[in-house]
């Protein structure tokens, strides 16, 4: 079969024809990852692009060429990964500065306790609600645009913003002021 042939089969749903694309692209697809991003998150990238394709097929615009929208689509998942992770260590390295430069007791916590306690806290969140969460609140998007950039509908943004939000107040417990105090603080 043919790349279009494997898509339209997907499209109807014949686990066939997913399977034919999976075996001949995914290794491909991989290989090409692994030049942006490290083994394990390729791994995940490509997986996820993978049952993208099945769960969307409907929907997909993917072109005459397969292979080169299945090369652009691994190419964004990496430079989002990579954008994401960024942001990340920006938002936390962020945290820590403003947690040494305020004058707000941290005790019975040192800067570095409250530092480690809030990335680990955002790092257990699942990872549609982290990536939700940290595009509203640091990366400053509004819930639509979030929607739009994650193909999900508002309403999904708005419960992973605030399933996200609802884990870390209960995790982060007696430091909650203080982080609150920078995301509030972070941009001014």
């Amino acid at each position: 079969m043919t790349d279009k042939q494997l898509i339209e089969g997907i499209r109807t749903k014949d686990k066939a024809a997913f399977d034919g694309l999976f075996r001949k692209w995914y290794p491909v697809l991989l290989a090409y990852a692994r030049n942006y991003v490290d083994n394990e998150d390729a791994k995940n990238l490509v997986q996820d692009l993978m049952v993208h394709l099945w769960e969307n097929a409907s929907r997909l615009n993917v072109g005459e060429n397969v292979g080169a929208y299945l090369h652009t689509a691994t190419r964004n998942r990496c430079l989002d990964h990579i954008s994401k992770e960024n942001t990340h260590k920006k938002m936390l390295s962020s945290l820590r500065m403003a947690l040494i430069e305020t004058n707000i007791d941290l005790q019975p916590y040192s800067a570095k306790e409250v530092y480690e306690k809030f990335e680990k806290a955002l790092l257990s969140l699942p990872q549609e609600q982290r990536d939700a969460y940290e595009l509203s609140r640091f990366e400053k998007h509004t819930y639509k645009e979030i929607a739009e950039m994650t193909d999900v509908a508002v309403k999904t943004v708005q419960y992973r913003v605030k399933a996200a939000t609802q884990k870390l107040v209960t995790m982060l417990g007696d430091i909650l002021p203080i982080v609150t105090y920078f995301l509030l603080n972070q941009h001014n």
